[in-house]
């Protein structure tokens, strides 16, 4: 799958899906690190000032997810949270952190998708990096 290429929303949303490994991606490789609301607009291919600047348009996952309503990947960032996949740093401008077992999650996945394609890809099919 092409970076940027859609994803059956139906299948997006379901837990552990990709838009959950996309979601853990996005916040592995975003620097700087990034809240509940900007991985959102990345993984639905937002253009804000902020998103050129740090160029996190370059992000694999980057509007991997326009067709699914902001609301929907938001509960899932919110679920991933509730559930242990990932953490928030708190204060007034809480950032997004990978859990140990999101960052396995994520590893297994690149795994599977690399199998699927032949090379080192990311789930949402863009090249990518082993995670830290």
């Amino acid at each position: 799958r092409a970076a940027g290429a859609a994803v059956d929303a139906d299948v997006a949303l379901e837990p552990g899906g990709p838009l959950d490994v996309a979601i853990a991606e996005v916040v592995l490789a975003a620097e700087p690190p990034v809240g509940r609301t900007r991985a959102v607009e990345i993984l639905r291919g937002g253009l804000s000032a902020a998103i050129r600047k740090h160029s996190y348009d370059g992000l694999p996952g980057f509007g991997a997810f326009r067709h699914v309503r902001a609301p929907d990947v938001l509960a899932r960032v919110d679920a991933m949270i509730e559930d242990g996949t990932l953490r928030t740093s708190g204060g007034a401008f809480p950032q997004l952190v990978v859990s140990a077992a999101g960052a396995v999650a994520v590893v297994a996945a690149r795994m599977r998708t690399a199998d699927d394609a032949g090379g080192a890809r990311t789930a949402s099919g863009a090249p990518g990096r082993a995670a830290a």
